[in-house]
């Protein structure tokens, strides 16, 4: 089914099996919910050009999850990026642990940063790309941003622990032009380039 992700779908049709396999986004950035009327937790799925779906609904764990199974009740356009309800229950007082690999499912290369706060950490450059990415703490508490600048600034895409396709960065874009978050410059909290730096 075809939905306009120009507002809130406040429920999403159950199919003969009870099963949604796969939404594609057509290089939308979309929020996924679990609870209908786009209420509660969410997941920020921004796609890049390469891939414009996800499928097999990997999905966030602390936050859409029901006993394994994945919960979609509705579907909404993104917040802009710099609304705080992007990186609600952050803690912006809990550095967050941050490793890069430069091949897909967590193997090759790796880089490891701590974040704290208002920190910018600018990431190695690698003669190949960062593929994947593990970030410590929970969905509830961590997320961070990728930036293709090593200012934190710009361009970037937002992250939490368990969402989909952190093992394989090309399905994730940036906030312009749609290109994969594979060649990050710098890492950050999120919000730290908006004008309330990340706090809500």
């Amino acid at each position: 089914k075809i939905f306009n992700l120009n507002r809130c779908i406040p429920v999403i049709p159950k199919s003969t099996s009870g099963k949604l396999y796969e939404i594609e986004t057509n290089q939308n950035c979309i929020s996924i919910y679990s609870q209908e009327n786009c209420g509660g937790k969410f997941i920020r799925f921004q796609s890049g050009n390469w891939s414009s779906h996800i499928r097999n609904m990997q999905a966030h764990r602390d936050l859409l999850r029901k006993n394994e199974v994945l919960m979609v009740a509705s579907i909404g356009p993104c917040f802009d990026k710099c609304d705080p309800r992007n990186w609600a229950g952050m803690r912006s007082d809990v550095p967050v642990n941050v490793t890069l690999f430069n091949d897909r499912g967590y193997t090759g290369n790796s880089a490891s940063h701590t974040i704290s706060a208002m920190e910018c950490i600018t990431i190695p450059d690698l003669e190949n790309t960062w593929v994947s990415i593990k970030i410590s703490g929970s969905a509830s508490s961590s997320c961070v941003e990728l930036h293709d600048d090593d200012s934190c600034g710009g361009n970037a895409v937002q992250l939490r622990p368990g969402y989909p396709y952190l093992d394989y960065l090309f399905r994730w874009g940036y906030y312009s032009l749609g290109d994969p978050a594979i060649h990050p410059k710098s890492v950050s909290l999120c919000g730290r380039s908006c004008p309330l730096g990340g706090r809500s």
